[in-house]
């Protein structure tokens, strides 16, 4: 006699013969013959909207996923491995492989479907890492993630905010560059990026200044207020906030270039910023750099007193010599009116100088 089997919508018949393996599905009735072949029933897989199962060929050993929500007959070798959540991300998470996720941030939860939470937009990363090959993809969403057969993503970490006052650098493990992300912005790393700490940025005022350092090539550029200061690039360095030189009418100040040894001084009045190389030496103001021409004047006046007084001398005693000589009773030499006057108007013009 026949055996016969009566198959609900969700089931299934495996029938076990000597030389093969088959399946009838539901909802319908089957025969078959009981000495020969053996007839077995199991239930269809359900799977809901936030699943997936993992299928594996005993036959071919072939990996397979079925996404949810369906309701699956397996095939005549087919095994069922695990069904598992799907992967669905809020606006602020990511998924990465295990061991290749750099930055520290607080754990979180699994959200419901994106019929559940609404209709708000999430944007996501997911990072998947296929365990056979080794490479990974960077899936962005909105999206709801199911991995591959072979790719697995076990972390779910938080994206990282940057507010408007915030920077960072994300650097590539793989070839070692480094980029600069300014705020306001939610920062999804790459594959192979990792993030470091977040810093404030600078803000100058209009009398301010910093001064920034290339550690790379040794570069110093100066960087004047009002403005929001971010590094150009990783290397560079950002220094303390200084405050410009403000001079008054009377005031002046001496900047020594450190690089070059040259000076400039500027007066005021006026707003003065150093240069990358400059550093100001104590500065005073014009009462005294008045008293310092005041004193040189003076010294020039005193150097005129001696060189006329040596003149006049110079005059007598060629005088007393010109007597002499007529006491011996020569002839008086005589010089030309022309050769005193010279001399006389030149000591006279000294004495007005």
């Amino acid at each position: 006699m026949p055996g016969i089997s009566f198959l609900k919508p969700d089931e299934q018949l495996v029938l076990y013969s000597p030389s093969k393996i088959s399946v009838v599905n539901g909802p319908r009735v089957v025969a078959y013959m009981p000495g020969i072949i053996r007839g077995e029933k199991r239930k269809a897989l359900q799977l809901s909207e936030t699943e997936y199962a993992k299928i594996k060929n005993t036959l071919t050993g072939n990996d397979t996923v079925v996404k949810g929500p369906t309701l699956h007959f397996l095939g005549p070798y087919d095994e069922h491995k695990d069904t598992e959540e799907k992967i669905v991300l809020t606006d602020k998470q990511c998924a990465c492989p295990p061991l290749l996720c750099h930055w520290s941030l607080e754990p979180l939860l699994l959200l419901p479907p994106l019929s559940v939470r609404g209709s708000r937009p999430a944007r996501t990363d997911v990072r998947l890492l296929d365990t056979k090959s080794g490479k990974q993809r960077l899936v962005q969403g909105p999206a709801t993630v199911v991995p591959e057969p072979l790719e697995s993503a076990d972390d779910v970490l938080d994206a990282v905010k940057l507010e408007e006052m915030h920077y960072t650098i994300v650097t590539n493990t793989l070839n070692g560059a480094q980029r600069v992300v300014q705020g306001p912005t939610l920062l999804f790393p790459g594959v192979f990026e990792t993030i470091h700490h977040t810093q404030s940025k600078v803000a100058l005022k209009k009398n301010e200044y910093a001064k920034v350092v290339d550690d790379g090539t040794g570069n110093i550029r100066v960087v004047r207020g009002p403005q929001v200061l971010v590094p150009e690039k990783a290397t560079e360095r950002l220094g303390p906030v200084l405050p410009a030189y403000e001079l008054q009418k009377h005031q002046y100040i001496k900047l020594v270039d450190q690089a070059t040894g040259q000076v400039r001084v500027e007066r005021g009045e006026a707003i003065i910023f150093p240069g990358p190389n400059e550093e100001a030496v104590p500065s005073g103001d014009e009462s005294d750099e008045s008293e310092e021409r005041d004193d040189q004047e003076r010294a020039t006046t005193k150097r005129g007193r001696r060189e006329r007084r040596h003149d006049e001398e110079s005059e007598e005693e060629e005088e007393e010599e010109d007597d002499d000589d007529d006491d011996d009773g020569d002839q008086p030499i005589i010089q030309p009116p022309s050769s005193r006057s010279k001399r006389r108007a030149a000591a006279a013009r000294k004495v007005r100088t």
